[in-house]
Formats: C-alpha cells, structure tokens, sequence
C-alpha cells in the first residue's frame, strides 16, 4: 500500500458512501465512515455530493454504480503490459456503445497465469464522467479517481472469501432498486452486471437469467453458493433473510444462500483501498486532463503560498525596520534630553577643574621661575653672563646672554640639555659684536617646561 490519506465516495442513488482511511507502514486504519442523503434529482444529487466531499488532502475515488458503467472481466494469452493494453483497447471497441472519443476507457489485471492474463476492461460514457468532473470542481477540485461500486465492494468482499473450490459463486450487491452481480469461476471474475432489485423476486428472477446466459457462455459448473448483501434498511424489515433467502434458491435451484446486511460503508472503504493499492494498480476512469488540472493548481497554490510567505517576511521585515527606527529615534531623544540635563553640570565641572589646575600650576613649585633660574643658574659656566631671562610659564625659559669664548657658550648649551627640568633645548644664531672695546660673542636659546592639560599658556 502507499503510504498516505485516501478517501473513497460510493454514489448509490439517495446516498453516498464516504469512508477515508490512512495507510502507512503499520497498515490501514479507517479515520471515518458516514453516509450522506442526496437528492433524487441526478445533477442535484452530484452538487450535494461534491459538497459534502472529505478534505483536500485525502486523495479522492468516486465510485460508479452500475448502471452508469459498462463493466468486463476478460482475458488475454499474454502477460506484456504493452500488449495487454493493446488487447484491452480492441476489446473495448468491440463492446462499446459509443465511439470510444465519447468514452472514458480503464482497465486493471485481476490475475496472471502461465497462459495469460485475467483483466477487468471499464467504460463509462464520457458526459457522466465530465458531469462528476464539473460538479467536484464547483467545490473545489475534481477527484482523483473514478473507479466503480461493484470493484470497491468486491475489494472488501474478496479477503473474506474462503478458498476457492472448483465451482461457480454468485455474489450480489443490492443498492436500492437495483444490484450489482459478480460471478466467479475457481475464484476468478467472469461476468459482471446489473440487475433489477425492486424485490425478492425481481432480484431471483434477473440473477436466474444472468446465471443461464453465464452458462452458455462460460459452460456448465455447478453453483456452490449464492451471497447477497442488502442494504441495513431491508435487512431492518420483517424477515429479511428468509424472503431473500426463499426468493433466491427457488429460482436458481442453489442450496447454499446466504443474505447479508452490508457493513457500514464497505464500498466506499473498498475504493479507498484500491486507491491506496500499489500493484496491481486500479483501473481509473478520471481523464487525464484532471490530473494536468490537479498539477497545474497545485502549482499555483504554491505560487500563492510563496508569495505570501514573501510578503509576510517582508512586512515583518519592514515592521522590525520602522520599530527599530523608532526605537533608536525614542533612544537618541532620550540621550539628548539627558544631555540637555547634564550639561550645566558638566560645564560648572570643567570651568571649576580648569581654575583648580591652573591655581595649582601656579602654587607649584616644580617647574616655576624661581626653580628655573636655579636650574639655569647652577648649569651657567663661568665666562658666561645672563642678560635676559624671560619666564612663559609651563611653556619655555627664554636665555640671552654674552660670552668672550664662544666655547663657553657650548658647554652651557651642553649642560642644560642634560638637565632633568627641561625638555628641549633651542639654541638660536650666536653673534659676535664689540661691546666697551671687547669683542663678545651674543646668543640666545630657549628652553621648553613640560606643559599641563588645561593650563594658561
């Protein structure tokens, strides 16, 4: 079985049968069963059908009764797939009651032998199988799958049948005023049709012909049993069992008649588990346009999600853009409206921190002029006499001076490079001028205090 949700929808006349099941790799399990009262009326009992439908992701069977199908067991001499499709399209033409273009044409293998191949050939008139289409698709998509009533009751039908002997079965589904009758030879389908079913008799007198044209068609075997399945409601009336019972043996002269209620929605359980099988595959009525329809809104629903997931990851985008925008916006505000605040604050701090470094540069003895011009005056050289001292505090010392050896005057230069007070030395030209009949030599040098953060120049 392949694994997923399937759903099968039986049309019976003035019900429909819906069963939806899950199969996986555990097995089947059925999710749901009801029926569903439709109209008398054809068109308007499909609309109701269409409406009460199972969810989308159930893919979907309708099953056909009888008299909207043409159903054939047949066989072929030969197991090749190609072939067997081949045989199966000749022997459609050969039954059908329309040009095959007005006809919607399956077929599916019932069993395989040494010799050959046992397959069941299905025709439904195109118009029936578009007026399903259109209906389903007014509430939302056609279905997946058209099959037939009497295949999903058989399928639920032939795992409890006992081994087969080396006679005829007759098995008979009543739906309403009509039936449904498969017969089986050794086990294997041979004849399928549809009988009246007003009453008993009605029901033994058709099954009484249907079995003598098998007969002369198949040939003679002796009929083992007979098995009818009525509906709950006529099994509800007074002795059901006897009156199919009696109706039913007399006609075809057969011992073992067996009459049964049928089980809750056996049939539309059945198409969903054909529509579930693997191999071999069940025969589909649905024309393949459904199926290029299916794909293509499939297609465009996935259009459609993705380009609302785009527009959502959008919109939260910009959403998140616009509140973070915001949010920075409400933050900026804030930190200007604290600065606002702190600001007479911090201008008071600052101009309070300036008076007090520049008080302390000025009360500080480190680098003040008294402490320069002992710098200054214990690195003077003798032959070496000041003429000016000019004090920038905590910036530089300006030096004039003469000398009557010039030598002198580089040693001095030498001698306050060395001192730790200052840290950089500027020498300016040396000139040589007369001075009371003396030649002396005249120079000036700067020499720069370290600075202080904040402090007057």
């Amino acid at each position: 079985m392949k694994s997923g949700r399937y759903a099968g929808m039986a049309l019976d006349g003035a019900a429909a049968e819906i069963a939806v099941i899950r199969a996986d790799e555990r097995g089947v399990s059925v999710e749901e069963r009801r029926v569903e009262p439709l109209p008398a009326e054809p068109a308007a009992a499909l609309e109701a059908a269409a409406r009460c439908r199972p969810p989308p992701d159930a893919a979907l069977a309708v099953g056909l009764p009888g008299a909207q199908a043409l159903l054939r067991p047949a066989f072929f001499p030969t197991r090749d797939p190609a072939e067997l499709r081949s045989m199966a399209e000749l022997f459609a033409e050969g039954v059908a009651p329309l040009p095959m273009d007005q006809m919607c044409f399956a077929f599916e293998d019932i069993a395989a032998t040494e010799a050959g191949t046992h397959v069941w050939i299905a025709l439904a008139r195109r118009s029936t199988v578009d007026e399903i289409g259109a209906a389903f698709r007014r509430a939302g998509a056609p279905p997946e799958r058209v099959d037939l009533n009497l295949l999903g009751w058989w399928e639920g039908r032939s795992g409890a049948e006992p081994a087969p002997a080396r006679g005829r079965r007759a098995l008979v589904r009543v739906a309403g005023a009509a039936a449904e009758a498969l017969a089986l030879d050794r086990g294997i389908p041979v004849a399928a049709s549809t009988l009246p079913a007003e009453n008993a008799g009605a029901l033994a007198d058709a099954l009484a012909r249907f079995l003598s044209d098998l007969e002369w068609q198949h040939g003679a075997l002796p009929l083992e049993r007979v098995e009818i399945s009525v509906p709950p409601a006529a099994a509800g009336a007074a002795e059901p069992d006897a009156a199919w019972r009696d109706a039913v043996r007399a006609a075809v002269g057969a011992d073992d008649v067996t009459v049964r209620p049928a089980a809750e929605c056996e049939t539309a359980e059945g198409l969903a588990r054909r529509a579930a099988r693997e191999a071999p595959p069940a025969l589909n009525l649905a024309p393949d346009e459904w199926r290029r329809e299916r794909e293509q809104a499939g297609r465009r629903r996935a259009l459609r999600r993705a380009a609302a997931a785009l527009a959502l990851a959008w919109a939260a985008g910009l959403a998140v853009f616009y509140g973070g925008l915001r949010w920075q916006r409400a933050r900026a505000a804030e930190d200007a409206r604290r600065a606002a605040a702190l600001k007479g604050p911090a201008d008071a701090a600052l101009e309070l921190r300036n008076r007090l470094r520049s008080f302390e540069s000025y009360t500080a003895r480190t680098h003040s002029a008294l402490e320069a011009l002992r710098e200054v005056s214990e690195r003077l050289p003798p032959g070496v006499e000041l003429t000016s001292f000019n004090y920038r505090k905590n910036a530089a010392v300006a030096l004039r001076g003469l000398s009557d050896r010039p030598e002198a005057i580089y040693d001095f230069l030498q001698a306050l490079e060395q001192s730790p007070l200052f840290t950089k030395i500027e020498s300016g030209q040396v000139q040589s001028r007369i001075a009371g009949g003396t030649r002396r030599s005249e120079f000036s040098v700067t020499a720069h205090l370290p600075g202080r953060e904040g402090a007057a120049p």
